[in-house]
């Protein structure tokens, strides 16, 4: 809230990506030791570097393309073996040359983390069952009268303020701490638990014998290729736990979580030392997931991606939300001002629903604006591609395709021009409701 209403300009490093979309109108991406610039948030960011990548592969094919027929006609030119067509084939050569020399192939994506969580059987309907659960520590309770019940297949994610005891209570269902209340796991239930303590590995140990002494059954190829695929390749395996970063850490326990097999995870923080592309690569591998996932998170990105049930913890209990987090964030609000609803509708109860009006024509002007600066964002990417594209060496002697660009170009400066003259006037209309 303070940086979105913040007079001044500043530059903010961060891996939440829901802080990002929130707060930020450029994107500056460092990756193969360049820095690239993309106008709007995170979520247009990724849409500009999609377009990016596509027209930078496609180009890139074309010139090869083109080189090979220029080759193909260089080898017949030379069988003619007369002086004319020897001649011709060498200053074909050198366009080859020419080409070759600006041929350049288009960068991949910077390593990240691949992987799978699949459980060995699905395990039974009721997977828990907590009832008046508490815990305190040297007479302070902490909370108390919690319930919960988990099905199979439901993505569960705990949320609440610092210090209210969610780690704890994790802890408590692994039997780690003992407090009150009755704890059931349904038949045949095995659980994973990631700590983002990392307290259950070994500093000692190296990375390869941390994961295989859990793991006896797999030889070492099997083994090796698993930490490739969260990055720990050649020599890395051999680096001792001691010495890794909070980051490979993560990634070693998460590896450990996945090479278990469970039916049921629960996750404290699973995201908490990631960079992007990793957070991006344990969704995706969540959402495959064929169990039942409890998680601990404060990634708002990721609980909207992942949740179908948040669950907010208070000293009294548990408080229950269907959806993510938008979802709970919604719900919230509204029960602040349900108390107004039952004043009536005399003087008091028209103010009520005059203020009402204006708040949801606020939110609407809100996504509004919020939409068009992606879309102004997109359509400026747009611009500056086709604007490379003209000035590519080949386009001088390329007549129709420069007058196609240039035909692109107009059409999408004019729908940017539009889109930031419907942003302009929203943003005032914004302003004058706002005041």
């Amino acid at each position: 809230e303070f940086l979105s209403s913040y007079d001044g300009a500043f530059i903010v490093i961060s891996h939440d990506r829901y802080f990002l979309d929130r707060v930020t109108n450029k994107t500056m991406e460092l990756e193969h030791e360049r820095i690239s610039l993309y106008h709007g948030n995170y979520t247009a960011y990724l849409a500009a570097k999609k377009e990016k990548r596509e027209t930078q592969q496609k180009h890139y094919e074309e010139q090869l393309k083109e080189i090979h027929r220029l080759e193909d006609v260089v080898t017949e030119m030379k069988k003619w073996n007369r002086e004319k067509s020897i001649k011709r084939a060498e200053s074909k050569e050198k366009v080859i040359e020419k080409l070759t020399e600006q041929l350049e192939k288009p960068e991949g994506e910077e390593k990240t983390i691949h992987f799978s969580f699949v459980a060995n059987h699905t395990g039974p309907n009721e997977v828990l069952n907590v009832s008046n659960a508490s815990m305190g520590f040297e007479q302070t309770p902490l909370y108390s009268h919690v319930s919960l019940g988990l099905r199979r297949g439901e993505r569960v994610f705990l949320i609440g303020a610092n210090g209210c005891g969610k780690t704890t209570l994790l802890r408590q269902l692994m039997g780690e701490n003992r407090g009150e209340g009755q704890i059931e796991f349904g038949p045949g239930v095995t659980v994973g638990y990631y700590d983002q303590t990392g307290a259950s590995l070994h500093p000692q140990k190296t990375v390869l014998n941390e994961v295989w002494d859990d793991f006896p059954k797999l030889d070492q190829t099997q083994v090796r290729s698993s930490l490739a695929a969260f990055l720990f390749r050649g020599d890395d395996v051999f680096k001792l736990v001691e010495t890794c970063s909070g980051g490979e850490r993560a990634r070693i326990s998460l590896l450990k979580t996945m090479l278990g097999g469970h039916n049921l995870l629960l996750l404290d923080e699973p995201t908490n030392h990631l960079d992007i592309g990793s957070r991006e690569a344990l969704e995706e591998a969540l959402a495959g997931y064929n169990g039942t996932l409890f998680m601990v998170s404060h990634d708002r990105y990721f609980i909207n991606k992942l949740a179908n049930r948040v669950l907010y913890m208070t000293p009294g209990g548990l408080e229950a939300f269907h959806g993510g987090y938008d979802d709970f964030l919604q719900k919230v609000q509204e029960a602040v001002v349900e108390p107004v609803k039952k004043e009536g509708m005399g003087s008091g109860g028209q103010a009520y629903k005059a203020r009402k009006q204006r708040e949801s024509e606020i939110r609407k002007l809100k996504t509004l604006v919020q939409r068009l600066e992606t879309e102004i964002a997109q359509w400026e990417q747009t611009v500056a591609s086709l604007k490379e594209q003209m000035e590519l060496p080949e386009m001088a002697s390329d007549y129709v395709k420069m007058m196609d660009i240039t035909q692109q170009l107009e059409e999408a400066e004019a729908i940017a021009e539009d889109c930031t003259a419907r942003w302009a006037h929203a943003c005032e209309q914004l302003e004058q409701l706002e005041n």
